[in-house]
């Protein structure tokens, strides 16, 4: 299940809706839970937003 580290509110469940966001870097947790005796697995995504660029001649 994955988790805003910064608080955008962009993620619903596994969902990032980039629309909802400046351009700019996010972090989001992920964990994957295990069962015993494993332990759980998290990791760190970083999505990079960024604006198409138009380009007129």
């Amino acid at each position: 299940m994955g988790k805003s580290t910064n608080g955008t509110g962009a993620l619903t469940g596994n969902i990032f809706d980039a629309t909802m966001v400046a351009d700019g870097s996010y972090d989001f947790e992920y964990t994957i839970a295990a069962n015993a005796p494993c332990i759980d697995s998290t990791t760190t995504v970083t999505i990079i937003v960024q604006s198409p660029v138009f380009s007129w001649f």
